[in-house]
C-alpha cells in the first residue's frame, strides 16, 4: 500500500479518485489523517529534528509512542504544514511548532520546542494566560492584528499577530491541549497606520491635490510596503514609489510614461479590468483591486488595494491614485485552509467518520449522516434526533451495560468519555470507536458532542493476529515437548544431571516463548521477565531480593535474557547461594546515561572458586548477551559468593 504525502502535494480530489478505482482502503485515508502510518514526529524539518533529540523520557509527556493518539494526529498535521501553525499540550502546555511558525520567534528558537508556554512567553504570560484558560474552558478565541511586545531579538518590541486558538480534545474526549494558527502582521500593520496617517493628513486639506506635488511625493516614496501609483487621465505611470518597485519590479524610471496596463494580466487586459476600475474611481470615488497582478519576471502576485480620483483644488478630474498591497501570503494561507477543509470533506467522504451531539436533559441524539448510516437510521430522522432508546437497540447486547457506565461515569464526574463497542444494524456486526466532549455553557443545556470512528477492520486484524499467536504458542510448545521427549530417549542412561539442565533450559525458552506471544508484539520490561524466569526457582521468596527502573524490553530480547537468568539460577542452586537454606541472591538493575548495567549478586552461599574451564552455561550467557544486545558480561568468582555484572547500550533493550 502506498503512502500519501502532504510534501508530494497530492489533492484531496486524487484520493477521491484513487478511492473510486478501489485503489485505496477507507483505513489507508484514516491512517493517513490521524499520522498513524509513522511516527507522528517524522519528517518536519528542521523542527521536526529537534523534537525527535529531545529526551522526552524527562519531560512530562513521556516518550512519543506513549502520547495520546489526539497529540501524535495534531504533531503530525502542524510539522507537514507550511501554514505557521503551534500546538500546546497537557497541564503544562508544552509546545510543538513547525518551520513555518519558528521565524516569529526569533532567537527563542529552537529552544521554545518541548517547553512550558510560561516558561518561553513570560514577558507576555499575562496577556496570553487568559486566552489559554478561555480555550481550555471550551471556548475558541481569535483576534486580528493583536498587539503584544515580545523579547524575541534581544528586548521588547511591539508586534502585531492575527491568530486563532482552538480547544483539542483528547483520546478521552477532555480538553488536553491548544491549537494555534498565526499569523505575525507587524509590517502591515505598521505600513497600514504609517500610510492612513499620511491619508488622513492629506484629506484634512480636503482632497488629493495635484498641486500639492511635493506633499504628494512624500506620501508615495515613504510607504515602501505599499506600491502607490499616481497616473494621468489616460492611466499613463507619472509616479511609481519604492514600494511599488519592491512589490513588482521594475523602477520608476522604466515605468514612467508607461500605460497601468503593464501590471494587469492578459486575461484582466482582455475583460476590460482597469477600464472597470477607474470608471468606478471617477462615479463612485473609488475602485476596489483584489486578483492577480504581474510583476516584471512575468510571475504573478495577489494584490489587494483600491483606485481613487486624482483631482486638482478646483475639482478639475486630472488622474488617478492606484493604493495596492502584496497579499500573496494571505492568499496562499487561505488556499492552503480550502485545502485542509477538502481534506476533511475526504475523510468524512469515507464512510469511516461521522459526528454526532447528544442533548442530556432532551435524552436525544443528532449525528450526520455518515453517523446515521452507522447506526441503520434514515438520515432525515437522525438529523431531527433519535431517542436514546432507540440507538440503545443497535449496541451488541453485551455491550450495552458498560457503555451506560461509562455515560454514567461521564455526567457524575463532568467529564468526556471515549468507548468501543459493537453495532447491530444493516445485517452486519461493526465494531465502533466513540469520543465525545463535554459542552456546558451558561444557560444552555448539558450537551456531549463528538466523532465516531468505524474500527472494524483494526479489531478484526487483532482478532487474527490473536488466533495467529495462539497457534504459534501451541505449535512451539509441542516443538518443545517433542525435543524434550527425544532428549529423554537420548540420554536415557546417561547422567541425570545433565538431562535435568537440559530441561531446565527448554522450560525458560517455552516460558519466554508464552511472554514473547502474549502480547500482541508490544515491549515487555526488564522486571516481568526476572520474576517470571525466577518464579520456579523461589523468586517469590525472601531469598531473592529484586529490584530497578522501569525498563522496556522487546519482546524478542525476553529470550536471551530469560536465558540467562535462568542459568545463573541454575547454577546459583548446585554451587552457590541457593544451594543451602541461607544464601540470598541479590537482583539490581538500573540506567546511567546511555549504558543499561544489570548486577546479580549472591551472598550466604558456600565457599566458590573459581572453576577449571567454562561449562557451557556460563558460554551461553556471555555469547548470548552480547550478541543480542551488543553488550558485556563480567563474572566474578568471589569466595563470599557470585558476582555477575551485565552491560549494554540502553537502546538495544527496546530495539
Amino acid at each position: 500500500m502506498r503512502r500519501l504525502s502532504l510534501q508530494r502535494r497530492v489533492t484531496p480530489h486524487e484520493v477521491c479518485a484513487k478511492r473510486a478505482k478501489k485503489q485505496c482502503t477507507g483505513d489507508e485515508r484514516l491512517l493517513y489523517m490521524t499520522g498513524q502510518q509513522a511516527g507522528c514526529l517524522t519528517g518536519g524539518g528542521e523542527c521536526g529534528k529537534v523534537l525527535r533529540g529531545i529526551d522526552w523520557s524527562s519531560n512530562p509527556l513521556g516518550p512519543p509512542e506513549g502520547w495520546p493518539l489526539s497529540l501524535q494526529a495534531a504533531v503530525r498535521l502542524i510539522l507537514h504544514s507550511q501554514f505557521a501553525m503551534m500546538v500546546h499540550w497537557g497541564p503544562e502546555l508544552i509546545t510543538f511548532y513547525n518551520d513555518a511558525y519558528a521565524p516569529s520567534l526569533g532567537n527563542k528558537h529552537p529552544d521554545s520546542l518541548g517547553r512550558p508556554a510560561k516558561e518561553w512567553w513570560s514577558e507576555i504570560w499575562d496577556d496570553l494566560q487568559p486566552i489559554f484558560d478561555q480555550v481550555r474552558g471550551g471556548e475558541p478565541f481569535f483576534k486580528q492584528n493583536a498587539c503584544y511586545k515580545p523579547d524575541r531579538f534581544g528586548g521588547a518590541e511591539t508586534a502585531y499577530f492575527s491568530h486563532c486558538h482552538s480547544p483539542l480534545w483528547g483520546d478521552t474526549g477532555e480538553i488536553e491541549g491548544v491549537f494555534l494558527v498565526v499569523t505575525e502582521t507587524t509590517r502591515e500593520v505598521t505600513a497600514e497606520v504609517e500610510l492612513q496617517a499620511a491619508l488622513d493628513q492629506t484629506a484634512q486639506q480636503g482632497r488629493i491635490s495635484a498641486e500639492s506635488d511635493a506633499y504628494h511625493r512624500a506620501i508615495i516614496d515613504s510607504s515602501t510596503d505599499f506600491a502607490i501609483i499616481a497616473m494621468d487621465r489616460d492611466a499613463t505611470i507619472t509616479r511609481w514609489n519604492e514600494g511599488a518597485r519592491r512589490i513588482m519590479g521594475w523602477s520608476e524610471e522604466e515605468m514612467l510614461g508607461k500605460t497601468a496596463q503593464r501590471i494587469f494580466t492578459a486575461e484582466d487586459r482582455a475583460d476590460g479590468v482597469m477600464e472597470r476600475e477607474t470608471r468606478n474611481a471617477r462615479e463612485a470615488g473609488h475602485g476596489t483591486d483584489e486578483r492577480w497582478h504581474l510583476r516584471k519576471d512575468g510571475s504573478c502576485f495577489w494584490a489587494a488595494g483600491m483606485m481613487m480620483p486624482l483631482n486638482t483644488a478646483a475639482g478639475d478630474h486630472i488622474g488617478y491614485l492606484k493604493i495596492l498591497r502584496d497579499r500573496t501570503q494571505e492568499r496562499l494561507a487561505e488556499e492552503r485552509l480550502r485545502e485542509a477543509r477538502e481534506w476533511l470533506d475526504v475523510a468524512l467522504q469515507t464512510g469511516l467518520i461521522g459526528f454526532f451531539e447528544w442533548d442530556v436533559e432532551a435524552r436525544r441524539v443528532k449525528g450526520d449522516n455518515r453517523f446515521a448510516d452507522f447506526l441503520g437510521f434514515p438520515h432525515s430522522q437522525m438529523a431531527e434526533g433519535v431517542a436514546l432508546e432507540g440507538l440503545a437497540e443497535t449496541i451488541h447486547p453485551e455491550d450495552r451495560l458498560s457503555i451506560r457506565e461509562n455515560a454514567q461515569h461521564a455526567l457524575q464526574t463532568q467529564t468526556g468519555f471515549h468507548a468501543e463497542f459493537r453495532l447491530m444494524a444493516n445485517n452486519s456486526l461493526r465494531w465502533i470507536a466513540v469520543t465525545g466532549h463535554r459542552h456546558a455553557p451558561d444557560h444552555q443545556p448539558l450537551r456531549y458532542a463528538g466523532v465516531v470512528i468505524d474500527v472494524t477492520t483494526q479489531k478484526r486484524a487483532e482478532e487474527v493476529r490473536e488466533v495467529l499467536s495462539s497457534e504459534l504458542k501451541h505449535r512451539v510448545k509441542n516443538i518443545i515437548a517433542v525435543v524434550q521427549s527425544v532428549a529423554t530417549q537420548t540420554f536415557r542412561g546417561a547422567e541425570t544431571e545433565k538431562l535435568n539442565a537440559f530441561n531446565g533450559r527448554l522450560r525458560a525458552m517455552a516460558a519466554a516463548q508464552d511472554m514473547l506471544t502474549q502480547g500482541g508484539g508490544e515491549p515487555t520490561n526488564v522486571q516481568a521477565v526476572v520474576k517470571m524466569t525466577l518464579e520456579p526457582m523461589g523468586g517469590g521468596t525472601d531469598r531473592f531480593q529484586i529490584e530497578g527502573v522501569t525498563v522496556d524490553l522487546a519482546r524478542e530480547k525476553a529470550l536471551p535474557l530469560s536465558l540467562a537468568m535462568h542459568e545463573l539460577a541454575t547454577n546459583a542452586g548446585k554451587y552457590g547461594a541457593l544451594s543451602n537454606r541461607s544464601g540470598r541472591v541479590s537482583i539490581r538493575w538500573a540506567i546511567s546515561g546511555e549504558t543499561f548495567r544489570l548486577e546479580w549478586s549472591e551472598q550466604g552461599g558456600p565457599t566458590i572458586r573459581v572453576p577449571d574451564r567454562k561449562g557451557f552455561g556460563s558460554r551461553l550467557i556471555e555469547r548470548v548477551l552480547a550478541a543480542e544486545f551488543s553488550g558485556k558480561v563480567q563474572v566474578d568468582y568471589r569466595p563470599d559468593g557470585l558476582q555477575f555484572v551485565f552491560e549494554a547500550p540502553a537502546a538495544s533493550l527496546a530495539a
